[in-house]
């Protein structure tokens, strides 16, 4: 199954959920206050730009499990992390890699800008910082490459009980890896930015 037809399978998932979502009766109200959240997401990542990662792999599907401390009625920090894997398409473009894993660890703070009175309906932005592992496999030899990552997350969430909902996401990484390579190189294959849409099942603590 091609990485475009994935996209298009998971993007179709979720304009039919929107409508769902929001469409749902609110006459029932879910009074009890939010102090944390947990969540976890089926994810399908694709590259962008002009680096190593767009131009010479295929990204494969992946995770993210996020976990969030209500801080009064809108704010909420916490962490997030995400795991997927790619297989390289382009040796030309990438050199002695076969395929490569990618991990994601962010410390995040954010914003609900709609909390409906009810409870029930979310929709909440988050940024972060943190640390981007790139474990790369050539036959029998592993290797790696790590630094520094900014993330942003965009997600709607529909509170279904007053413990378990769905949400849809969009998380953005933007990686600065520390490799050694020549200088008219170092953004090719120090700097990438990953776009990750995602649906998953989120769990509300009290």
């Amino acid at each position: 199954m091609s990485l475009n037809f994935r996209k298009g399978i998971l993007w179709g998932v979720c304009c039919l959920a929107l409508p769902f979502l929001y469409g749902q009766e609110q006459d029932e109200t879910l009074e009890s206050a939010i102090f944390g959240e947990i969540g976890v997401c089926y994810v399908v990542p694709f590259a962008h730009g002009n680096n190593f990662l767009s131009e010479g792999y295929g990204l494969g599907n992946g995770f993210t499990i996020d976990a969030f401390v209500v801080m009064g009625s809108n704010w909420f920090v916490g962490g997030q992390g995400s795991h997927f894997k790619g297989e390289v398409t382009n040796v030309a473009a990438v050199g002695a890699i076969d395929k490569s894993g990618i991990t994601h660890l962010h410390v995040m703070g954010g914003y609900s800008f709609i909390n409906t009175g009810a409870n029930r309906i979310f929709l909440e932005m988050a940024m972060g910082i943190g640390h981007a592992n790139y474990r790369h496999i050539k036959e029998f030899k592993r290797f790696r490459d790590d630094g520094f990552s900014l993330a942003t997350t965009l997600s709607s969430s529909y509170r279904i009980t007053k413990s378990i909902g769905v949400y849809l996401k969009l998380d953005s990484y933007w990686d600065f890896l520390e490799v050694t390579t020549a200088p008219e190189l170092e953004n090719f294959f120090g700097r990438t930015q990953t776009f990750a849409p995602s649906i998953g099942i989120k769990l509300y603590t009290f």
